[in-house]
């Protein structure tokens, strides 16, 4: 039995940490970090303690840490990198066999760096955010820099440099310098992985906002990137199309609802519920999944056993003056022709506004 730590800074993260804590881990002894780099993290802490499904849950601030700039953070950050800081919750001096994340980013660090003083073994591993996050560079900064130089002049290894594995649902499709290591796709009909989520994100069973509804994920191109790429006037015109009452839009996290709603557009109000979650707790068989770029639709396919039919839009906007929207969609458009064992035969291209009358 191993003693391990999984970070999490997204509900994502969360609902892998859930999947690996029900199989592949299910005969460890877990602590779940949630971070308020999550929505309502505080009170998803209380929820998910009180499944008792992991053996330890906290909760750590960490805005701030990624935020503040100013001198004294600075001296703070350097302290605790070099010399190690973990949340309330937390014993500095339990002895933990293995850490395991998908940022990697200075509060990680600081745990890492705690723990380190109590098992110079121990083992570091990440995990997957969806299969964008395969093959994407770790981020960094200038003080962790720093602080991985002082750690190295001091002989202390760094969280970094040790990584050895990659956890992800899809295996075939990780094509880093980690060795992937399998989890088990999430079954739709695994009652107990249903009923944590619902409890943990108070999903209410009774109620399916989706019926007979064409679902619309909104992504991030509108307001990052160079250009708008005209997504909220995509989203208009597919309404006039289908019916303004058979549209709901399911916002992204970053994206401003109201702008939909000025548009007598109806949105989905489960801010602070994940869409990973709606999808394993909501029957969407009979559903359509319309988006420009989310990379939702790939992660659903990639980790669920059952997943509603879905179709790409971003034919109908303007990506041209948007490098991020056009790096995205070369990414997307990678994963769909790949020779990969992932099935993607439920995701489709539409090209033009006729063909929604054939969805």
């Amino acid at each position: 039995m191993k003693k391990i730590i999984i970070f999490c800074n997204t509900y994502y993260q969360l609902i892998v940490a859930i999947q690996m804590r029900l199989t592949i881990k299910r005969n460890d002894k877990i602590t779940v970090i949630v971070t308020d780099e999550c929505k309502n993290a505080e009170s998803i802490v209380q929820r998910l303690k009180a499944v008792n499904l992991f053996d330890k849950v906290c909760f750590m601030k960490t805005k701030v840490e990624k935020q503040d700039v100013g001198f004294g953070f600075k001296i703070s950050a350097i302290y605790k990198g070099v010399f190690g800081f973990v949340p309330n919750g937390i014993d500095k001096y339990d002895k933990y066999d293995e850490i395991i994340g998908f940022n990697m980013d200075l509060p990680t660090h600081y745990i890492f760096a705690a723990l380190l003083k109590q098992n110079k073994n121990i083992i570091c591993r990440k995990m997957e955010e969806g299969l964008l996050s395969y093959n994407s560079p770790s981020d960094t900064s200038g003080l962790l820099t720093l602080i991985y130089q002082i750690r190295s002049k001091l002989k202390k290894r760094n969280l970094r440099d040790g990584i050895r594995d990659f956890y992800c649902f899809n295996t075939e499709m990780y094509s880093g310098k980690l060795s992937p290591v399998a989890i088990p796709k999430i079954d739709n009909d695994n009652i107990v992985f249903k009923e944590v989520l619902e409890k943990v994100f108070s999903i209410d069973k009774n109620k399916n906002p989706y019926v007979d509804k064409i679902i619309f994920l909104s992504c991030v191109y509108d307001f990052e990137g160079e250009k708008t790429i005209g997504e909220l006037e995509t989203a208009k015109k597919i309404a006039e199309k289908v019916g303004y009452e058979n549209l709901i839009i399911k916002v992204h996290p970053r994206d401003n609802s109201l702008r939909f709603e000025k548009e007598g557009l109806i949105v989905d109000k489960n801010f602070s519920i994940p869409w990973e979650a709606m999808c394993m707790c909501k029957d969407l068989s009979k559903n359509i999944l319309i988006s420009t770029l989310s990379g939702s639709i790939l992660n659903i396919s990639g980790i669920f056993s059952k997943v509603p039919q879905c179709y790409y839009i971003y034919p109908l906007c303007r990506l041209e003056e948007n490098s991020l929207a056009l790096h995205f969609k070369s990414v997307i458009e990678k994963y769909l022709t790949s020779n990969g064992n992932v099935n993607f035969e439920n995701i489709k291209i539409l090209y033009d506004l006729d063909s929604l009358d054939e969805i």
